[in-house]
């Protein structure tokens, strides 16, 4: 490498061990998050790449159904946040994996037609 080329730090991932608080609706949880070193922190998540219907509507209840039988209050959680990445009412975007799912929740939940694409303007991408 020559002093011209810019050194590139390599990607980190920000996976953490969480406890499922509660399920809010069919695209937000609330998580108490294992930072490490016996510090915690409790923060409300925003499933990222996803949009459910209301949870009052029968779409949502079917999406957040799912994730409350997926993690029941109290179970372990397995998520992935973006460095200090926010939405606009500054839940923490996150991914979650669990152990018997062979892709993220998020990816199975859009496979399963429960929930929409959504990348955060306006309708989902096509």
């Amino acid at each position: 490498m020559t002093a011209t080329q810019d050194y590139q730090f390599p990607k980190r991932d920000y996976i953490y061990d969480a406890t499922m608080v509660a399920v809010t609706d069919g695209d937000t949880v609330k998580l108490d998050l294992d930072l490490g070193l016996d510090v915690g922190v409790r923060i409300d998540c925003r499933l990222n790449g996803i949009n459910a219907k209301g949870k009052r509507t029968v779409e949502g209840k079917k999406a957040m159904a799912f994730l409350q039988e997926l993690y029941p209050v109290g179970e372990q959680v397995r998520v992935e946040t973006f460095r200090d990445k926010t939405e606009k009412y500054g839940r923490y975007l996150v991914v979650l994996h669990h152990e018997r799912l062979d892709d993220t929740v998020n990816n199975v939940m859009v496979k399963q037609g429960l929930v929409e694409p959504y990348y955060g303007v306006g309708k989902a991408a096509d």
